[in-house]
């Protein structure tokens, strides 16, 4: 049981990656919309890791506003 911060650093994949098994490239939309679930389940630190990029974290910070 942990009283502290919650973070999530997800790595989305890349669809080019020849090695890659069902990987499917993750819309910044649907990025964004996911992270508001680990939002409500107490995440306070959001990033992402490969996979994601600029429009990712964009469209996140949209979805969160302040």
């Amino acid at each position: 049981h942990w009283n502290g911060w919650l973070g999530a650093y997800p790595e989305i994949g890349y669809a080019e990656d020849p090695g890659a098994v069902d990987v499917a490239p993750v819309s910044p939309e649907h990025f964004a919309e996911q992270a508001m679930a680990w939002a409500a389940a107490g995440a306070r630190v959001l990033g992402g890791c490969c996979g994601t990029g600029p429009a990712h974290i964009r469209a996140l910070r949209e979805r969160l506003g302040r």
